[in-house]
């Protein structure tokens, strides 16, 4: 079987639930009842998203890169979705913590000259701080935060963003992510997904959202590079 490594040449994360773990989130829910529900592969709705070049090309400053240090935020013109918003609040009483196996890929990854982002629905400037708490940041290229481009997923607009940023092809591009939305993101920009248990969404949802890739854990999913 080929390695996924061998097949992929850029490798986008989503971030909560995914880079990041989900006990200290679902703590903080409990102690500050927030109820945050997020849709199950069975409210799915097909949806067909129009990406015009032009929104592209116009939000490619904002994107996060190393390079260019911080940016100015875009998200006060964008109302979040109230799921997004109530998780965003919750992480400001929280410490971030990884999940297990992350560092392993991200090592992995990067011993292996791949190009490494992040694409999230969350605040970008609570994504860079965490980014910064867990001492990671030299591992991404680019980081993108949805809101700042006033489309959350699975709308793809933030997706071909970054793959234009930073010069991918489509055809060796993953996306990997926990929830539904993120297999539908990577469906509706044209490139593959990645699905790995243990975030948001349970593994039934994530197998009946038909990824590419399936795995019940991120070590699971380093064992497979």
């Amino acid at each position: 079987m080929q390695k996924i490594s061998d097949r992929y040449d850029s490798f986008i994360f989503d971030w909560d639930g995914t880079i990041v773990s989900l006990t200290p989130i679902r703590k903080a829910d409990a102690r500050f009842d927030f109820k945050i529900s997020f849709r199950k592969g069975k409210e799915r709705k097909n949806r067909n998203f129009s990406i015009k070049n032009e929104d592209v090309e116009s939000n490619l400053y904002k994107v996060y890169r190393k390079s260019i240090g911080r940016i100015k935020d875009a998200e006060h013109n964008f109302k979040n979705r109230l799921e997004t918003f109530a998780l965003d609040i919750i992480l400001r009483f929280v410490k971030p913590r990884l999940h297990n196996g992350v560092l392993e890929v991200l090592k992995e990854l990067d011993k292996k000259n791949k190009e490494i982002a992040v694409f999230s629905d969350g605040n970008l400037n609570r994504l860079l701080k965490e980014v910064e708490i867990l001492k990671i940041e030299n591992y991404f290229t680019a980081i993108l935060s949805a809101q700042s481009v006033g489309k959350l997923k699975p709308n793809p607009l933030g997706i071909e963003i970054l793959i234009k940023s930073m010069n991918c092809k489509k055809e060796r591009t993953l996306y990997i992510g926990d929830m539904v939305d993120d297999v539908d993101a990577a469906r509706n920009a044209g490139i593959s997904s990645c699905a790995i248990a243990g975030g948001f969404n349970s593994y039934e949802d994530l197998k009946n959202s038909n990824p590419d890739y399936l795995f019940g854990s991120m070590e699971e999913f380093e064992k497979n590079l």
